[in-house]
């Protein structure tokens, strides 16, 4: 299970030392799971981000920096464990990761 969250600040969570509760069902989740302290994005905005998350390429490698998009030729790490039995399922808020911007694939 991945989750991912965009634009949280990490030193608003109790989780890494935030001293009112703001995320308590963070904070119990994360005490069972694995958390990670140092973190870096590959791209400035949340697509870049995402494409280089999904696929392991940088954004150039990608060319999502240019069609600020995720291109359907890019295989993503979804489509590669469907094509070994696994299901996939994402379950998005965001509005800039919609499937008309490649981001259904797998």
């Amino acid at each position: 299970i991945l989750i991912s969250v965009d634009t949280l600040r990490a030193d608003h969570l109790g989780t890494y030392g935030y001293a009112k509760p703001t995320s308590p069902n963070l904070d119990a989740f994360a005490r069972e799971a694995q958390v990670f302290e140092n973190a870096l994005a590959q791209g400035s905005d949340t697509v870049n981000s995402c494409s280089s998350l999904l696929t392991g390429f940088f954004p150039h490698e990608t060319k999502s920096t240019e069609v600020h998009a995720l291109p359907l030729e890019v295989e993503t790490l979804p489509e590669m464990l469907a094509s070994h039995g696994y299901a996939t399922v994402a379950v998005v808020s965001n509005y800039v990761l919609r499937s008309s911007q490649g981001f259904s694939q797998g």
